[in-house]
């Protein structure tokens, strides 16, 4: 997945960005922050 990462455009990036920060913010509502920074 890293080798395909660096190959992709921005706008490509963009819609897996923002769907992380969704999930980030999902995980601070649920649980404590050192355990969504191991999640990440």
């Amino acid at each position: 997945m890293g080798a395909r990462w660096k190959t992709i455009t921005p706008e490509e990036k963009k819609s897996y960005k923002e769907k992380y920060q969704v999930d980030q913010e999902a995980c601070l509502q649920i649980t404590s922050k050192e355990k969504c920074k191991i999640m990440s």
